[in-house]
């Protein structure tokens, strides 16, 4: 668990920097949330917390249409 702890923290620092990335509007914030997302999905599931690994997925869509649509 101490792992998923660690993954976690790492996910949480990616989504925030491509978070400040986005409010300089820079598209490369899109691929840090892609990784984010993708972070947190697995760290999500693992921990049976399958409302918010739905909630992972979808922002992971969202962000692929945003780096699509950019």
């Amino acid at each position: 668990m101490k792992n998923l702890t660690t993954i976690e923290w790492i996910g949480t620092g990616v989504a925030l920097t491509g978070s400040l990335l986005n409010a300089f509007v820079l598209k490369e914030s899109y691929y840090l949330w892609f990784f984010s997302n993708l972070i947190l999905l697995y760290v999500s599931f693992r921990g049976k917390h399958y409302g918010l690994s739905l909630v992972f997925f979808v922002q992971f869509l969202f962000t692929l249409i945003g780096i699509f649509y950019w």
